[in-house]
């Protein structure tokens, strides 16, 4: 399961904007390229996942995920948050990101519950590969060695280039241990003489990556106990 989003021009955030740096208004058309994001829920290899609930659940569904879709859907990443953003052209020109940074919208302690479910498949590795731990003071987007058909890729930092036939795809893996974390990221661009800053989020909510170190931890084994959680930690 991904939670998909398509991302539309927005720029002209006056909290976000750096001295010196003329961002183009809000209005269709004046960002020169678009981008999708993808919240990666279920990842490939028989991996698992965390997600942190109100309260656990009364029984587990017994299904080879341990906990059913309709149950994790609204609730918020534990301990990382895997996103993968397509960046393309759409005005025929060429366009310049220069930087991502992440923004903190909010901390707060972790509160709930971590149930894991397992993973059936949320896409392979893509070619960029960066890292953002949200335990740090300010946090940032460091890249990162990444992965494609079994072939290493190095780590390769902004600036990149894209155009309308030319996108670029970004892996980005958001982690902490002990903060329930509200953030977006925030991309700096050129194109044509012009540039400007633009908001990543979740149709216009930040992101949310919820620290589970401190918090009780459920799975199930749907084996021996298919309708019975057992507490890990």
């Amino acid at each position: 399961m991904t939670a998909a989003v398509t991302g539309v021009a927005v720029t002209g955030v006056t909290a976000l904007l750096n001295a010196g740096v003329d961002t183009v208004a809000d209005r269709a058309g004046a960002v020169p390229f678009s981008w999708t994001t993808k919240i990666i829920e279920d990842p490939c290899g028989g991996a698992s996942r965390e997600f942190v609930l109100p309260r656990l659940p009364p029984r587990p569904d017994g299904s080879a995920n341990g906990v059913a879709a309709s149950v994790v859907e609204n609730a918020p990443d534990g301990l990382h948050t895997e996103l993968v953003i397509t960046f393309q052209g759409n005005s025929g020109t060429a366009v310049v990101l220069e930087a991502l940074h992440v923004e903190m919208v909010k901390r707060a302690k972790p509160e709930g519950v971590a149930v894991e479910r397992k993973g059936d498949c949320g896409g392979g590795m893509t070619p960029r590969s960066f890292a953002v731990d949200l335990d740090r003071p300010r946090p940032r987007v460091s890249p990162v060695p990444g992965e494609s058909l079994g072939s290493p890729i190095p780590a390769v930092d902004f600036p990149f280039r894209i155009s309308d036939s030319d996108p670029e795809v970004f892996r980005l893996t958001s982690r902490t241990a002990a903060c329930d974390c509200r953030w977006r990221l925030v991309v700096d661009w050129a194109s044509g003489g012009k540039r400007g800053r633009s908001v990543i989020d979740a149709e216009g909510e930040p992101f949310r990556t919820v620290g589970t170190d401190a918090l009780p931890y459920y799975s199930n084994d749907r084996l021996r106990t298919p309708h019975a959680w057992s507490r890990r930690r």
